[in-house]
């Protein structure tokens, strides 16, 4: 008998408020909801971090490039027989004659 005194405004009312409170809970706590974010800008700012850090030895690693030799520019004998060795084309213990 109760069931007949809810009238259809009253559940076209809770349904709506149910939506409602579905979708602010997880704009909140949701998978990408405002807490989750701020974890997201911490790992950003982490990530920054970890690519001015390769930034720089990437430029280091340039500038070694450039002392190989680009065009008609001479070799340093030096840094090739460094980068042979950590490529492992030589071992420590041999010794290269570059001419």
């Amino acid at each position: 008998m109760i069931y007949n005194k809810i009238s259809l405004k009253t559940v076209s009312w809770l349904l709506t408020a149910v939506t409602f409170s579905y979708f602010i809970y997880h704009t909140y706590h949701g998978e990408r909801g405002l807490i989750a974010q701020k974890g997201l800008l911490e790992e950003l700012a982490d990530l920054q971090k970890t690519y001015q850090t390769l930034h720089a030895e990437r430029t280091q690693l340039s500038e070694k490039i450039k002392g190989l030799g680009a065009g008609n520019a001479q070799i340093d004998a030096d840094l090739l027989a460094e980068y042979t060795r950590n490529l492992g084309y030589a071992y420590p213990d041999e010794i290269m004659i570059v001419d």
